[in-house]
């Protein structure tokens, strides 16, 4: 029997349970929202995550953030809430149907060029 593999697998049903209760009990959508990403990187091992809301007319606003590197911290998060991106235009054009662990990141692009703070690995 291998007791580390159970423990492990233990620990993600109890983060994903925490995290439906975090939906199911919140109250404020933004907050819950920020709940709900610190407990997705607990169980997924990443370092960093950001979620944005579109609305019917593909505005986007960002929700939530969770230990942000410096570059994308900079001014108030300013260039994640400027402009667009590839996974907004993705997302917009349809091809975004589905979890990608990878992709450029445009706006860590932009950071990098206006040397707004380190990127901390993100490419």
């Amino acid at each position: 029997m291998n007791f580390l593999r159970e423990d492990t697998q233990f620990e993600k049903l109890k983060t994903l349970k925490e995290i439906a209760e975090a939906l199911n009990e919140g109250n404020h959508l933004k907050e819950t929202l920020h709940a709900v990403l610190k407990k997705l990187l607990s169980l997924t091992g990443l370092k960093t995550a950001w979620l944005f809301l579109i609305d019917e007319k593909g505005r986007f606003e960002l929700a939530a953030s969770v230990r942000l590197p410096q570059a994308l911290s900079y001014r108030h998060n300013r260039l994640l809430c400027e402009g667009s991106c590839y996974c907004l235009e993705q997302y917009r054009d349809g091809k975004l149907d589905r979890a990608k662990n990878i992709i450029h990141c445009r706006r860590i692009t932009t950071a990098m060029r206006q040397k707004t703070g380190d990127p901390e690995g993100i490419t």
